[in-house]
């Protein structure tokens, strides 16, 4: 009997000691991240993948909206050396950073002659793009028989996202374009709606604009579930570590602020009833 309860005593003991050093191995490893994407200056491509996976922005899928309004006639430059097609160079980058995980990474084209302001077309072969090769050798394949337009507008890309987070989740959305909607504001309560999906949209300005006033015109949009809209202009970065490390942090920033609009939206009633009653209290006179 005394044999049977220290037999009992030892595995007691052990199965305890690996607990607590489990706990605190998850605990160390979740202090790390932690650290990690609050210091976050990238040196390489694995600190910004790192990133990716630590803010759990590789649990979204990546879909990637071309624009071929006319004045985007240079976007069809498809020489894999040369630095005059930028969209290739910011397609690449996003692959790089985002691909070879569990998510889907698609590419769109919008606004050319036959799509014009009414739905998207995609440059791929209907399969997700694996790696920064094979992106390339869709766009290079699917802008050849694309005839520019004149029409602009970000509802049908936004619009498509949202049709796309109804099945597929959570979704990680970049529009690359060279210009802004004349409509700006119509276009702009599309991506209030967007904001209702959980959707997060990166707009890649690239070119010379204007872009003049872009981030704060976006910023001061009322309506928004969250912050889900940030600019950045292609070229103000000289490296893709610098480009898109500066996206990522914008991305960082939209996660921010969704997680803090769940915890606003998760309050129990009685937390509600009483935030109602002291903003109430705050409007009276004394």
């Amino acid at each position: 009997m005394e044999e049977l309860l220290a037999a009992i005593g030892f595995v007691l003991i052990v199965a305890l000691t690996l607990y607590i050093l489990t706990t605190i191995q998850h605990g160390y490893k979740a202090s790390v991240e932690e650290l990690f994407v609050k210091n976050f200056n990238p040196q390489s491509l694995d600190d910004m993948r790192k990133f990716v996976d630590y803010t759990r922005l590789s649990d979204r899928n990546v879909n990637m909206y071309v624009d071929f309004a006319l004045s985007n006639n240079h976007n069809k430059n498809t020489n894999f050396n040369s630095h005059t097609n930028d969209y290739i160079e910011v397609v690449r980058y996003i692959v790089d950073v985002f691909g070879k995980r569990d998510i889907e990474i698609r590419l769109y084209g919008f606004g050319d002659a036959d799509s014009e302001d009414t739905e998207v077309f995609t440059l791929t072969d209907g399969t997700p793009c694996v790696d920064k090769y094979e992106a390339w050798m869709d766009y290079v394949t699917g802008v050849t028989s694309v005839e520019t337009s004149g029409v602009r507008s970000f509802i049908p890309p936004v619009s498509h996202s949202m049709d796309s987070a109804k099945t597929k989740g959570d979704q990680l959305v970049f529009i690359l374009t060279n210009g802004l909607p004349e409509d700006f504001s119509s276009n702009f309560e599309t991506f209030v709606d967007a904001s209702w999906s959980e959707i997060m949209i990166m707009i890649i300005g690239i070119g010379p604009g204007p872009w003049n006033g872009v981030s704060r015109y976006i910023g001061s949009f009322e309506g928004r579930k969250f912050e889900n809209v940030s600019f950045i202009q292609f070229s103000m970065y000289s490296s893709q570590i610098e480009f898109m490390g500066n996206v990522l942090l914008s991305l960082h920033d939209m996660l921010i602020s969704l997680s803090k609009d769940k915890l606003m939206y998760t309050k129990t009633g009685s937390e509600k009833e009483s935030d109602s009653e002291l903003s109430d209290d705050s409007g009276k006179e004394d």
